[in-house]
């Protein structure tokens, strides 16, 4: 029973030698949303300095050179036939000739133009997409949370927000040099969050600009396409040559559907 009680002062104590409550001891990571967005939040909040095996802002590093001579430059190896790339030992030179200069209006069409890549990337254009969709909701929602955090930290009761709610008046002082650092912390979070969405939104309104004009130039080469490819007057009519078979079973399906939609309207005017 004895080591059991001694076991609970043990633990009610904390490191200056006072008792004190478990609920303010310890905990205070996960009863702040703060947390989550420090890696190092209880560090930030502790009351005692930084250990000296851990780098601070205000650790001193000193550089001793305890080297009693300089080290000695190593020395590449001369080789015995020099650079075997400049100096060329029973070789012959042969000099190709320059590629005469071509008409480019004399070159084929390119066997991979945009349209060859098109069908194999859409999809994962698609899911691009998603993707960027997801991230900018979560990123929205990321900065409703930290806005929120960041008027409760300037507001009254923001000893509860950092997870330090049974601090008594007396000691409010001395974390509010840490109030500080978070309200810095989160004004720049804040800052980035709006700064990547503005960039969003300028690219959005770039490519909102870009798609009249691919929207205008794709009804252009359109209606030049059903231009060449309309026929001409009284070309149905020259369908009787035999040969053209293409012809011949349009003409016949085009047959097919309107005797089709007759019977139809006949047997609806029977009813």
């Amino acid at each position: 029973m004895s080591d059991h009680r001694d076991t609970i002062d043990e633990l009610g104590k904390t490191s200056s030698g006072r008792r004190s409550l478990r609920s303010a001891d310890t905990g205070s990571r996960w009863k702040s949303e703060l947390a989550q967005y420090f890696h190092n939040y209880e560090q930030i909040i502790s009351l005692e300095g930084p250990k000296s095996e851990f780098l601070a802002a205000k650790t001193t590093l000193t550089l001793i050179d305890d080297l009693s001579q300089p080290l000695p430059i190593p020395k590449p190896d001369p080789t015995p036939f020099g650079n075997p790339i400049l100096d060329l030992h029973g070789c012959t030179k042969l000099s190709l000739p320059f590629l005469p200069d071509q008409d480019p209006s004399a070159t084929a069409t390119d066997p991979l133009n945009e349209a060859t890549y098109f069908c194999a990337h859409r999809k994962f254009e698609r899911q691009e997409k998603q993707l960027r969709n997801i991230e900018r909701n979560r990123a929205q929602h990321e900065q409703q949370i930290l806005e929120r955090l960041l008027d409760e930290l300037r507001g009254h009761d923001w000893l509860r927000v950092m997870g330090l709610p049974s601090v008594h008046e007396t000691e409010k002082k001395t974390y509010k040099p840490k109030r500080e650092i978070l309200v810095q912390e989160l004004v720049t979070l804040v800052s980035k969050l709006q700064a990547w969405k503005d960039e969003e939104r300028r690219r959005k309104r770039k490519r909102k600009i870009q798609k009249p004009d691919d929207a205008d130039s794709r009804s252009r080469k359109r209606s030049h396409l059903d231009d060449d490819s309309s026929p001409a007057p009284g070309a149905l009519q020259s369908t009787s040559n035999p040969n053209d078979v293409g012809a011949w079973e349009a003409r016949q399906l085009h047959q097919e559907a309107r005797s089709t939609g007759a019977a139809k309207s006949k047997k609806r005017q029977v009813d």
